[in-house]
């Protein structure tokens, strides 16, 4: 946990953070001069994880596509089953 205030703009520093997933309390008012917005600067690279899986994972999740390939995954064996004992 660690703990801080803004200057007169609004800004503000937390030093020493490790790499993780953080949630950011804001108490009290912002200054009329703060904007809606966070800057995060570290001297190291930065995987974001909000876009994890990327398309192909938002689309296998989408509940549309779910049911489709969860009826394939049950019509296609008994149309194959039906098929093969019909002839």
């Amino acid at each position: 946990m660690a703990r801080t205030t803004t200057d007169e703009r609004g800004l503000f520093v937390i030093e020493g953070v490790r790499g993780g997933s953080y949630n950011i309390l804001v108490a009290g008012t912002a200054p009329p001069t703060a904007r809606e917005a966070l800057l995060v600067v570290t001297p190291d690279p930065v995987a974001l994880g909000q876009n994890a899986g990327g398309t192909f994972w938002r689309t296998v999740t989408n509940p549309w596509v779910s049911a489709g390939l969860i009826g394939a995954a049950v019509a296609v064996p008994i149309a194959l089953n039906n098929n093969a004992s019909g002839s």
